[in-house]
């Protein structure tokens, strides 16, 4: 190499001359390496520096005879001998920014990053020179050298409050179903007005209550949905909100048909549609009280009981005004009394007279032609 030592500041350059002999060498190609890279790096021979330190640069040939040279880089810091910036006071409303400028001298100062800090957060903010107010207050933005000189500049931060000047609502009537709900859209003016906060409220919250501006309607009725600003101006605005009833459209049961017998106990359940129906109840009511009991398990469930052998329905209407009704015809059995007999075949029943196809191991009631008998199969 043309050099063995060379000393640079950082972001300097230099170029190292490489000579391979003899003249006539065929591969005259060769590989510079740095032995700190965060110090000074190279390519080609152009050697740059970066931090303050030391590193061999080297160099070595690619033919095979792995022969080499060094030369060693020392880099030297341009300390800061000032800092300064472009203002001292500044004044900002809420969520306003601005950039401070910050210059260090000499140009040639090596370390030209700075460290930014606020005094106090909550009022300005900054970030790569650019403060941010947030709320009314003072803070003072200082920005300090990072190469070890610890100087410093600061600019002083005063921001003031914005007050809202009118609130409104994107609607000032709202008509809903029970169990519906709607969001309301407040609109504080300027856009710059500094507390954007607000209470929402209802003025029946039976009717309808509000949270963060979702309205939730509950049952029939008016209510007056009011939202107000925070920052001491005492600015409302209002929307009437009607809730209107939302009535059954269809009505099911859980069974239509139903055969049993003297003694059983049936649970009948009715389910209204639409889910959201404002009055989700039934009334429920037996053709013949002498065949079936009804005893009311709740506003969509009956249990009914067999008095007796015969026919009687129940039926399910709603109480809603829909007018709507359902309902289910019971065949009471008395037991074994009322098995059939068919004269080509034998059947079997249980207990209770229920047709069995394949009976196994149990007690069955069988008729075989004109003969009615009890038997126990064992297997």
């Amino acid at each position: 190499l043309d050099r063995t030592e060379v000393t640079l500041k950082a972001n300097e350059t230099t170029t190292l001359e490489v000579t391979i002999k003899p003249e006539t060498t065929t591969i005259k190609d060769v590989e510079w390496k740095s032995s700190d890279e965060s110090v000074a790096t190279v390519e080609n021979g152009v050697v740059t520096a970066h931090q303050v330190g030391t590193a061999i640069i080297t160099v070595s040939t690619t033919d095979g005879t792995n022969l080499s040279a060094s030369c060693e880089v020392t880099v030297l810091a341009t300390p800061a001998e000032s800092i300064a910036l472009d203002r001292t006071e500044v004044t900002l409303k809420a969520n306003e920014t601005t950039t401070l400028e910050v210059t260090i001298k000499p140009e040639t100062t090596t370390i030209k990053d700075v460290e930014w800090k606020s005094s106090d957060e909550s009022v300005a903010t900054i970030e790569n020179g650019v403060v941010t107010a947030h709320q009314v207050g003072t803070a003072t933005i200082t920005a300090t050298t990072t190469d070890g000189t610890n100087l410093s500049a600061s600019c002083f931060v005063e921001v003031v409050a914005t007050p809202a000047e009118s609130i409104t609502l994107d609607r000032t009537e709202v008509t809903l179903k029970a169990n519906e709900s709607t969001t309301l859209t407040a609109t504080i003016l300027p856009e710059t007005a500094t507390i954007k906060d607000v209470v929402w409220s209802s003025s029946d919250e039976s009717v309808a209550t509000v949270e963060n501006g979702v309205v939730t309607a509950h049952q029939v009725g008016t209510a007056t949905i009011t939202v107000s600003t925070t920052d001491g101006t005492n600015l409302s605005a209002s929307c009437e909100v009607t809730v209107e009833p939302i009535i059954a459209e269809m009505i099911e049961l859980s069974q239509y048909e139903i055969k049993a017998f003297v003694g059983d106990e049936i649970i009948l359940k009715a389910t209204l549609y639409p889910e959201t129906v404002s009055e989700n109840a039934v009334m429920w009511s037996v053709s013949d009280e002498t065949i079936l009991g009804i005893e009311i398990v709740d506003e969509l469930c009956a249990k009914i009981t067999i008095l007796k052998a015969g026919n009687a329905e129940v039926k399910a209407e709603t109480t809603d005004g829909s007018n709507l009704c359902a309902i289910c015809s019971i065949d009471a059995l008395s037991g074994i009394n009322n098995i059939g007999r068919d004269e080509k075949s034998t059947q079997y029943y249980d207990l209770k007279g229920v047709p069995v196809a394949k009976p196994t191991k149990g007690i069955y009631i069988v008729v075989d032609g004109s003969k009615v008998k009890k038997i126990i199969l064992q297997n």
